[in-house]
């Protein structure tokens, strides 16, 4: 999808989950999410050439971006809780929520023994549980939709780059991983 007001800019979808990358000039790439509620809603964490971007979003389908704040933050990921919902996963900063779609966030790492977050998942039947995959400590679990985290067992892995729920089965995750 190419955005009418912005010709450099191109959004590329990846399937069923709504997830896409944002493409802009072909130099910086984006995690981006799509609202379940409202497709014309995205938004999207920014962070390229290790400049800190945070994080923005489209009302209308990427015909038009603007910044939700964070501007000293490189976000690498965020994903929706509820209607109004939001977390974003940032590298050196740890994990944010937001109450109020994005207009304010805080910084929730109660529990957590890595700043360096690079995904964030929510459980797709039940928005208090979520994932997030860190840079050398593995994978830790809220139930309390952010509020705190304990660390989860991933085996031998410490180094994680991503994490997701399996969108027909909220049981089950997937992690990812450079080994």
């Amino acid at each position: 999808l190419q955005s009418s007001g912005r010709p450099h800019l191109l959004v590329v979808g990846l399937g069923r989950l709504g997830e896409s990358l944002l493409v802009q000039a072909a130099a910086e790439w984006r995690t981006v999410r799509a609202s379940r509620q409202d497709a014309q809603r995205v938004m999207a964490g920014a962070a390229g050439n290790n400049r800190p971007l945070g994080v923005h979003r489209t009302d209308n389908c990427a015909s038009a971006w603007y910044s939700l704040g964070m501007p000293g933050s490189q976000v690498l990921d965020v994903a929706r809780g509820t209607a109004a919902t939001w977390y974003a996963a940032t590298y050196g900063q740890g994990a944010y929520r937001s109450t109020d779609d994005g207009a304010t966030w805080r910084m929730v790492n109660e529990g957590l023994d890595d700043d360096r977050v690079y995904a964030i998942a929510v459980q797709p039947t039940n928005p208090s549980i979520l994932l997030l995959s860190t840079h050398d400590h593995g994978v830790y679990r809220s139930t309390d939709a952010g509020t705190s985290w304990e660390r989860r067992p991933a085996g031998d892995v410490d180094e994680t780059n991503t994490v997701t729920f399996d969108p027909s089965d909220g049981n089950i995750a997937f992690l990812g991983t450079y080994a």
